[in-house]
């Protein structure tokens, strides 16, 4: 995927499906992870963007919040953050977000 893309599509509110806002989310927080620790700024921000994603899960946001961010930690300590990427982008349904 190119970045500006991404950024289109989390800047723009692209993703019109709950599972692939989830999967956004979630590639954008193990970036924040990626060096293994997320500090209180990085929290505000994360926490600021799933505030502002419409939300029709059945979990709740911050539970959604701690149950992906406790994955994204798991990825990076066994090493399988490809996986967890990968994972993600299958779930991603348009085209352009997907390149």
């Amino acid at each position: 995927m190119h970045f500006d893309h991404l950024l289109q599509s989390i800047d723009m509110n692209h993703c019109l499906d709950q599972q692939q806002r989830q999967a956004m989310f979630d590639l954008g927080l193990l970036l924040v992870a990626a060096d293994g620790e997320v500090n209180q700024q990085e929290t505000q921000f994360m926490q600021n963007w799933l505030a502002s994603l419409d939300w029709t899960a059945e979990i709740s946001k911050q539970d959604y919040y701690r149950d992906t961010l406790l994955k994204c930690y798991a990825s990076i300590k066994t090493n399988n953050f490809d996986e967890f990427i990968l994972h993600r982008a299958s779930l991603l349904l348009d085209t352009d977000i997907k390149q």
